[in-house]
């Protein structure tokens, strides 16, 4: 299937009207997923528990507590985005970079699956909320994940002018003898609310189409900014980058957080708070853990974009994690807290530079190390 004949289009696909999701049916909803997938959990840890469960047993428990996991962040962050008084910060977002660190993030999950991502992206920037869409992207990747019976096709394109950003989304739900008996609305799980609500609040339009046992998604984003391409052996490049008007300045940790998961490895109570007390202003969702294999676990499913972990917990095996999981995600950030540092500083640990923060100083300094981290990996704030 080339990418290039999706539909080019809302012709070729019905728009969805989208409106606040009804708070009453969208908590019956994430209930009835939750406990479908802890249902399912059970059964394979009384398996467990009786000597039954061999390594699929085991990669299915996993794979029903993560989704189960997702479908709740999605709640939260569903229940966040209608909110009206949430802030919104307009700056210039390029959706190609942000797809690909979306899927890079992703890639543990994907291999897992033995799932195959295609991508035909071109430069795509346009004017919105950096965070929001980020938090979009991995929505889709999230339903696509949870629905796609055979490989995802990932098209992002500007077609014509005036400038309008397109992404399309298409899969196959079932095989092509099951489509006739096929029910669509059981693609409207909680992950299709959270793309439905996000690509609403982000003011962009959004078309969804069933058809022989394949679904495609249609996203455009008005007001893109025309970018000046040139085409050599495939491979698209910004010509315009010294005559673009200069970037805005990164925004703060707030911003760079908010709606980012964040692992926290500390063993102590007192430090746990101290820690939550100082990321939840910053908006992102917070997971703790007890030990590094609880770490571990973590990101062979999904990894997070900060560790935050103590010292004494971390030790050579975290030095080695952390120098793993920066070769696939270079922008994944690692803060250390321990006793004999002063404020933050930055540290080079096996060639690969992660922060340290004092442990007494992680109320007032947690988040200026974020914020500092975040930057220096990323200067354009993606």
């Amino acid at each position: 299937m080339d990418l290039r004949d999706l539909p080019r289009s809302f012709t070729a696909a019905a728009e969805l009207p989208v409106a606040a999701a009804d708070p009453y049916q969208l908590a019956a909803q994430l209930g009835a997923e939750v406990a479908g997938l802890l249902t399912d959990a059970l059964e394979q840890v009384d398996g467990l528990a009786a000597g039954r469960v061999e390594r699929a047993g085991l990669y299915a428990l996993r794979e029903a507590i993560s989704r189960a996991r997702r479908i709740g962040i999605a709640g939260q962050q569903l229940g966040r985005l209608d909110k009206p008084a949430a802030p919104r910060l307009h700056r210039r977002v390029d959706l190609a970079v942000m797809l690909g660190q979306a899927l890079r993030q992703r890639a543990r999950e994907i291999d897992g699956r033995g799932l195959e991502v295609r991508q035909v992206v071109t430069s795509a920037t346009v004017t919105g909320d950096e965070a929001l869409g980020f938090t979009l992207l991995q929505a889709i990747i999230d339903w696509a994940l949870e629905h796609a019976a055979s490989r995802v096709d990932l098209a992002l394109e500007v077609p014509g002018w005036p400038s309008m950003a397109r992404l399309v989304c298409a899969f196959a739900h079932c095989p092509p003898d099951e489509a006739e008996g096929f029910d669509v609305s059981r693609l409207d799980t909680v992950s299709w609310r959270l793309v439905e609500r996000a690509t609403a609040v982000f003011g962009a339009r959004i078309a969804r189409r069933a058809r022989a046992g394949r679904t495609l998604l249609s996203i455009e984003f008005a007001g893109a900014i025309e970018p000046r391409l040139a085409t050599m052996g495939g491979t698209l490049l910004r010509l315009d980058a010294a005559e673009a008007e200069p970037a805005p300045p990164p925004p703060e940790a707030p911003r760079l957080l908010a709606d980012r998961h964040v692992l926290v490895l500390a063993g102590r109570h007192d430090l746990r708070g101290v820690i939550g007390e100082a990321l939840r202003p910053l908006g992102p969702e917070i997971e703790f853990v007890d030990c590094f294999e609880e770490v571990a676990a973590f990101c062979t499913n999904a990894v997070p974009h900060v560790v935050v972990y103590e010292h004494e917990l971390g030790g050579p095996r975290m030095a080695r994690l952390r120098t793993q999981l920066r070769a696939a995600v270079p922008d994944l950030v690692f803060v250390e807290i321990a006793d004999e540092s002063r404020g933050f500083e930055t540290l080079a640990g096996c060639g690969c530079p992660y922060v340290r923060v004092a442990r007494d100083a992680v109320a007032g300094s947690l988040a200026a190390a974020l914020g500092f981290e975040l930057t220096r990996l990323d200067p354009r704030g993606g």
